[in-house]
């Protein structure tokens, strides 16, 4: 089926839903880093990656134990932003969802130590990724560095 089909025919809800997975998987598909990243740059903003790249570098802090404080300084985060983006990135649903509407949500005030609340996909994904150390130690392109 392809996307003009798609557009004319499904409820919003579905064709976004559809349309995502097509991008998920043409993502997926890339042959090399460099394709990926060219397939990135055409689809996201300026804005939009530097946001991708705020909130990657907000959870390497919590994961590193820095306070609220700190990762604000470094990253000009509100309190709030960082709370955000920790219970969206640590929550179970899948879904980012934005700081207004995490604080219309009417949640029990449970510490993020609590046994009840699992793993999301997302963490488990990266779990085995130590994001403070790529923050740190970005990979070189080839090519770059001594030679041996």
């Amino acid at each position: 089926m392809d996307i003009l089909n798609i557009l004319q025919t499904k409820h919003r809800t579905e064709r976004e839903a559809i349309i995502w997975d097509l991008v998920v998987e043409n993502l997926a598909n890339a042959k090399s880093k460099k394709d990926f990243k060219r397939m990135i740059g055409k689809l996201l903003s300026k804005s939009e990656k530097q946001q991708i790249v705020n909130r990657v570098s907000i959870l390497a802090l919590v994961k590193a134990g820095k306070s609220y404080s700190e990762i604000g300084a470094i990253t000009w985060a509100s309190p709030v932003t960082i709370s955000t983006i920790k219970k969206n990135f640590w929550d179970k649903s899948g879904h980012y969802q934005s700081c207004l509407s995490v604080s219309k949500r009417k949640r029990a005030r449970e510490s993020w130590t609590n046994p009840k609340f699992q793993k999301s996909s997302w963490r488990k994904a990266f779990d085995d990724i130590d994001i403070w150390e790529i923050i740190k130690n970005p990979p070189r392109p080839p090519g770059m560095g001594i030679k041996n």
